[in-house]
């Protein structure tokens, strides 16, 4: 018997759109604050943002009340990612101009970037106190009140945005979000399909887009999306990693393995892509690749629960049971709320005749997610090895009902109704088992000489 099969999040790339204080062209002398803006600007458009924070902090030094460079810079600093300066920058702006509603609007987003939702919030609700038809503050807005768990609040600000704004792609694009991550996926492709009517070039929307597919297990759409974001954006990381994870569930493991990879060459950093090819490279049996990619993975992101529980997964399957608990402990102490690691430590403890332990994860599993099929079956299995054989029963049924078509659950529960000798429930538990596929099902039909 086998831990069940993972189901791991996945990422959103979400587009958020901030607005730009115009840049001012001068035909002062070279060395003035307006010169060194102007450079900063043309390099900034470049897309050399490193560059241009320079010039525009030599604007700066030149004149300290210059508020066209503080938001350059801002906007620069947000752009790399470097978010607390920008957050300096826009507040220096704020400063100088309090009725700025674009600024207020940008250091939202930079707060939205730590993840400071409320703060972010609050910059939003005064750019639209100051201009209240900005219709980039409500979309943003809409995401920050999604993150905190207010649905309503968040499609009232992505209604209200493309209300001021019909043509507003960055707002059909985050509603759909909305609408997908509440399981509303008609309502979500048809904000993409708008988003992507209204720019054809839109990488986010065709990315999204094929989440959305994923989820509805339209795989082929889902890749032919993924590989539309990925020609209009070669670079879009995000992309291959969701294509590869489309491609593993379609069984086509070299490509995944393939994409996997280019997203990591893209973005080394990327601890999701080396712990989902770990997950592939495991599935090889290659546990060498497998380990050295969960322990990068761990080395970029020393929080990534799962990447614990995937190493410990590869570790349980070299036999390797103490290695793999050491795993799953620490994923569940980063994630005390990680069902499937609790259930793969029960496994694990099983194999080490702790069943004692094994019970009490498993139950543990089964508070967290009562919907856990594979939890029930692996419990049972764990109550079978203790001679706990009507508990064995009570738990493989369970897990049948939750998933009708459980072909090892019904294999399982046939074992230990022939130890009450009840042999027509284990020979039609056998049936439905190899109806299902199980090979050893099978195999003791064949042995009984009895006809599937």
């Amino acid at each position: 018997m086998k831990p069940g099969t993972k189901r791991f999040p996945g990422t959103w790339l979400l587009c958020l759109v901030f607005i730009a204080a115009p840049f001012f062209v001068s035909s002062l002398a070279a060395e003035s604050p307006d010169e060194l803006n102007d450079r900063g600007r043309k390099l900034a458009r470049a897309g050399k943002c490193p560059d241009a924070i320079a010039e525009f902090s030599r604007a700066i030094k030149v004149n300290p009340a210059f508020v066209e460079a503080w938001y350059n810079r801002g906007y620069c600093q947000a752009d790399l990612g470097n978010y607390e300066d920008a957050i300096k920058d826009y507040t220096r702006v704020i400063e100088l101009d309090p009725s700025d509603a674009l600024t207020y609007n940008n250091r939202g987003h930079a707060y939205y970037g730590l993840d400071r939702y409320e703060d972010a919030i609050k910059d939003y609700n005064k750019a639209i106190e100051l201009k209240p038809d900005l219709a980039t503050a409500y979309s943003n807005r809409g995401l920050a009140y999604d993150y905190i768990s207010k649905p309503e609040l968040a499609i009232r600000d992505y209604n209200r945005a493309i209300e001021l704004n019909p043509s507003y792609t960055t707002a059909y694009n985050n509603r759909g979000y909305h609408y997908d991550t509440i399981g509303r996926y008609d309502r979500a492709l048809a904000d993409f399909d708008k988003a992507i009517s209204l720019n054809p070039s839109y990488a986010t929307a065709y990315y999204n887009r094929g989440y959305t597919y994923h989820s509805l297990g339209k795989y082929d759409q889902a890749i032919k999306d993924y590989t539309s974001a990925i020609k209009i954006n070669p670079k879009y990381a995000a992309a291959y990693f969701r294509r590869g994870v489309t491609q593993n569930v379609l069984g086509d493991l070299d490509s995944a393995i393939a994409n996997y990879t280019r997203a990591i060459e893209i973005e080394p950093s990327y601890a999701m892509a080396y712990t989902y090819r770990g997950l592939v490279y495991d599935s090889q049996k290659k546990y060498t690749e497998a380990l050295k990619d969960q322990d990068r993975a761990i080395a970029v992101n020393p929080k990534l629960a799962l990447a614990y529980n995937n190493r410990g997964f590869t570790h349980f399957n070299m036999e390797n049971y103490r290695d793999a608990i050491a795993d799953y402990t620490k994923a569940v102490t980063l994630n005390p709320d990680y069902a499937v690691a609790y259930s793969n430590r029960g496994y694990a403890h099983d194999k080490l005749g702790y069943y004692p332990l094994a019970l009490k994860d498993y139950a543990k599993a089964i508070e967290l997610d009562p919907g856990y099929a594979t939890a029930y079956n692996n419990r049972g299995f764990t109550h079978f090895n203790m001679g706990n054989y009507r508990e064995a029963i009570a738990d493989y049924t369970k897990a049948i009902e939750l998933r009708p078509k459980y072909a090892l659950a019904f294999y399982n529960r046939a074992v230990a109704y022939s130890k009450f000798s009840q042999m027509d429930e284990a020979i039609s538990d056998l049936k439905q088992a190899a109806r299902f596929g199980d090979k050893d099902a099978e195999d003791a039909l064949k042995h009984l000489k009895i006809e599937k």
